[in-house]
C-alpha cells in the first residue's frame, strides 16, 4: 500500500511539474484570426539577444515581415496557421512566429542552424511561458508584439541537446502587417 501511494504521489509530482513547464492559452485576438489564406507583406521591427554555444548576439531588426497563412484543409481547431515572418537584413537570423488554435512556436534561425520550440502539438491549447503578445489594430496594418519577460531556452532542430538557444529576457519583435 505504501508502495502504491508513493507511485501516485511521484506521478502527481511529475505531471505536476510538466504542466508547469507550459502555460494554458487562451487564444489570439488577431484581425487574421478568421482568415484562411493570404500572403500579406509589412515591416519588422525589434531587437532580440541571444546566447548559445558560441556566444551571444543582439540583432537589430528594421526589415520586411511576411504573415502566411495556410488553410487547414480538416478545420480541426482553427481554419488555419498564422506564421510571421523576419529575416534580419544585417546578419543570417531569421524568425518565424506561427499560432494555431490556441498554440504558438517559434523557430529561429541562426548561421544556417535551426532552433524551435513549437506547442502547436495534439492538443493545441498550450502557449510559451515567458514570451508575451499583443496584437494592436490599426487603420490599414495590425501589429503583433512579441516580448520575452524571461530568458526562454530553445531546441536545435536535431534535438541533441535541449536548449541549444536562448532568447534573453527583455528581447522583442513587431511585425506591421498590412491589412
Amino acid at each position: 500500500m505504501k508502495t502504491l501511494i508513493l507511485s501516485v504521489l511521484v506521478l502527481i509530482s511529475l505531471n505536476a511539474t510538466a504542466q508547469s513547464k507550459y502555460v494554458n492559452g487562451t487564444g489570439f485576438n488577431s484581425f487574421f484570426q478568421k482568415t484562411k489564406e493570404a500572403k500579406l507583406e509589412g515591416k519588422t521591427t525589434g531587437r532580440m539577444i541571444f546566447k548559445y554555444s558560441e556566444g551571444a548576439d543582439t540583432i537589430i531588426f528594421n526589415d520586411n515581415g511576411t504573415l502566411v497563412i495556410t488553410p487547414d484543409k480538416n478545420e480541426v481547431y482553427d481554419v488555419s496557421t498564422k506564421k510571421y515572418i523576419s529575416q534580419a537584413s544585417k546578419s543570417e537570423v531569421k524568425v518565424t512566429y506561427s499560432t494555431y488554435a490556441l498554440a504558438n512556436s517559434i523557430e529561429i534561425e541562426i548561421n544556417n542552424q535551426h532552433h524551435k520550440l513549437s506547442l502547436i502539438d495534439g492538443g493545441c491549447d498550450l502557449v510559451i511561458p515567458g514570451l508575451k503578445w499583443r496584437y494592436i489594430d490599426e487603420d490599414k496594418t495590425e501589429k503583433l508584439l512579441l516580448f520575452f519577460t524571461d530568458d526562454s531556452g530553445i531546441y536545435h532542430s536535431s534535438m541533441k541537446t535541449p536548449y541549444s538557444l536562448t532568447v534573453k529576457a527583455g528581447s522583442w519583435i513587431e511585425w506591421s502587417i498590412s491589412k
